[in-house]
């Protein structure tokens, strides 16, 4: 209580932004951090909850929840920056190349306003499409979860959100199962079947990619033979939804990032653990038992597999290859060629893809979406991003908090979905928070008071 009545007095003889900003002790920001990155966790349990209620989908719920998570995100990253004298840090020299992942990500922001400016239809690149919702307004909210996660540091709150994110993926994952074997789930009214609590089934297989991967990699760092029993359960649970669900970019990005998972463990650890070899295995093994009584997975490797021959033979059927994708790809490699600098803008590639005969908004591919959408310098801004940010996590492998590897691990089965995916409002700000994680090197278990 004397703690409160001596920050409202300190409050009070503030003068300006900055003076408040440097006034708040790092608890509250860590706790307004939380909150934000918590809240967003909880959002699919609150779709389920709405959705039960009315017997209708929540996509406006969940809109809301990003655009409102998001703005309170910059307002904290607002303080932030004030706080620490950001800005006059970026001086530095060695600041900015420490920063350099997240100081390009903000330039690609800076320069997708610019490509909204230039934009055919500026309301869609604005504010976003009646259906993807994926406007600068909605580019600004994922900066905002970003930032909440970059200037957080508390190991604590970080496990916290993560165990959330995995638990609230193994109950939808459960749902699912429950659904596919013919129960009806009231909670997914409104939805597509298999879908969960998002509007189309590629969607919910996007979310799973994370949510499968980070359960994989948290039964690497689990101490204790009950948590590693635990996260293993909402692993098997989660690959069941998936498979079940039967989007084949996503399962191939948990294949690809339970592999890269072994090479990371091994890079940071330093040996090599038959342990390590789990989550992928126990994938293998689920993928062998459904497919031998469904044939879902060897039939998504059949039609990789001739869609790989079409294009290659340059056949006819080839523009249909990848479930009518090869054909968004190779307009989207030509729309950016057509405007390579800002692109079409934020959602309004539409127009375009019906001049060619396509009713699509956006290219499957998020590095074609963002070259195609917000030009190549905004593509190549966000590979430099990445890049560096491997290459940091690289120089301090063997340093890393386990919560940094699990991150990495994550991020890295996604980016190899991203080559068959979207970006969307309700699955980007999960990888966003993953993101901003992934530039740290070690994590704070106590909280800082100052």
């Amino acid at each position: 209580m004397e703690r409160d009545l001596g920050l409202y007095k300190q409050l009070k003889q503030c003068q300006t932004m900055s003076e408040i900003a440097k006034c708040i002790p790092n608890f509250i920001y860590d706790r307004a951090a939380e909150l934000i990155l918590l809240y967003w966790c909880l959002v699919p349990v609150l779709s389920m909850t709405y959705s039960y209620i009315t017997k209708t989908d929540a996509d406006l719920l969940i809109y809301l929840s990003v655009i409102g998570s998001g703005i309170l995100g910059i307002y904290l990253i607002i303080l932030r920056v004030l706080k620490e004298d950001v800005l006059q840090s970026l001086r530095n020299q060695s600041y900015l190349i420490k920063h350099l992942s997240q100081l390009t990500l903000f330039f690609m922001l800076i320069w997708s306003l610019f490509s909204c400016f230039l934009a055919r239809d500026k309301y869609h690149a604005f504010i976003g499409d009646v259906y993807s919702h994926e406007g600068f307004l909605t580019y600004m909210a994922y900066a905002g979860f970003y930032g909440s996660a970059v200037f957080l540091n508390n190991k604590n709150i970080f496990k916290k959100v993560l165990n959330l994110f995995c638990w609230v993926g193994t109950v939808l994952s459960f749902l699912t199962i429950l659904q596919y074997y013919g129960i009806n789930i009231r909670a997914f009214s409104g939805y597509m079947k298999l879908a969960a609590t998002f509007h189309n089934t590629n969607h919910f297989g996007y979310y799973l990619t994370l949510t499968i991967l980070c359960s994989g990699a948290f039964f690497l760092v689990a101490k204790t033979l009950k948590k590693q029993i635990s996260y293993l359960l909402q692993f098997i649970v989660m690959v069941c939804a998936l498979i079940f669900n039967n989007t084949f970019g996503s399962y191939l990005g948990v294949l690809g990032g339970s592999l890269i998972m072994i090479i990371i463990f091994y890079c940071c650890k330093g040996q090599l653990k038959i342990k390590f070899f789990v989550p992928f295995m126990t994938l293998i093994m689920i993928s062998l038992v459904i497919n031998f009584t469904s044939g879902i997975v060897n039939h998504n490797f059949e039609v990789l597999k001739q869609d790989t021959v079409e294009i290659l033979k340059e056949t006819e059927q080839s523009a249909y290859a990848g479930s009518g994708r090869w054909q968004l790809w190779t307009n989207a490699v030509k729309f950016t060629m057509e405007r390579p600098l800002f692109g079409y803008g934020p959602d309004n590639l539409d127009y375009n893809y019906a001049q060619v005969g396509i009713n699509m908004l956006k290219p499957h591919n998020e590095y074609l979406q963002h070259s195609a959408t917000l030009g190549l310098p905004a593509l190549i801004f966000y590979l430099i991003s990445l890049v560096n940010l491997y290459i940091h996590g690289i120089k301090h492998k063997h340093e890393l908090d386990s919560l940094v590897i699990i991150s990495f691990c994550v991020i890295s089965g996604y980016l190899i979905s991203a080559f068959v995916g979207n970006t969307k409002f309700y699955v980007t700000p999960y990888f966003m928070i993953l993101l901003a994680l992934a530039t740290k090197v070690k994590l704070e278990k106590e909280e800082a008071n100052v």
